[in-house]
């Protein structure tokens, strides 16, 4: 799955070993999640036809 060497630093700054990193994600996805995005006010823009792609 990961390297025997893996490590991983977390947002703190702190390192965290493949073990660690590991138990932790059998531990958030051993039961289910029940989550629900919903996206308000989005918009898009669109591209001008003046725009050329260079190769």
């Amino acid at each position: 799955m990961t390297a025997p060497g893996f490590w991983e630093v977390g947002a703190s700054g702190r390192r965290y070993g493949r073990a660690h990193v590991l138990d932790v994600l059998e531990k958030r996805f051993s039961r289910p999640v029940a989550e629900e995005w919903e996206a308000l006010h989005h918009q898009g823009t669109p591209v001008q036809a003046a725009t050329k792609t260079t190769v």
